[in-house]
């Protein structure tokens, strides 16, 4: 039996003509000692099954979370005109409508400036008297 620095230190090829040699006796059950080590990794067969258990659960809400996520995403708005040219038009025509909004703000803003006024100069002629 060889040391494990000795099968480190063997080639690729070496260990193809070792693996290919069908005179070396392979236990019965090796395959299942090692599907068994590799499952269970020190662990009792309950703590596996919890894991695979969880493993279930987190599958399948990352499942529900993306489903969720595709089904009951907003709707993103569509473009409305085909042509550049008629959204350039209605572009002008909003600005426009909030530009006449914008100078009849401005005209209610400057009347009452004057009300606002009032009282200021009622105190200073009050106080002027």
């Amino acid at each position: 039996m060889k040391t494990l620095e000795e099968i480190e230190k063997l080639s690729l090829e070496d260990l193809e003509k070792i693996s290919a040699d069908r005179t070396v006796k392979v236990p019965e059950n090796l395959r299942a000692k090692i599907a068994a080590g590799l499952f269970l990794n020190g662990h009792g067969r309950e703590t596996v099954r919890l894991r695979i258990r969880f493993g279930y659960t987190c599958a399948a809400a990352c499942l529900a979370t993306v489903l969720a996520l595709t089904l009951f995403q907003p709707q993103r708005p569509r473009d409305t005109f085909d042509n550049p040219v008629e959204a350039l038009a209605q572009l002008e025509k909003t600005f426009s409508y909030i530009s006449g909004k914008t100078g009849k703000g401005l005209d209610l803003a400057e009347k009452s400036v004057s009300i606002i006024d009032r009282p200021a100069q009622m105190i200073s002629e009050i106080q002027n008297k």
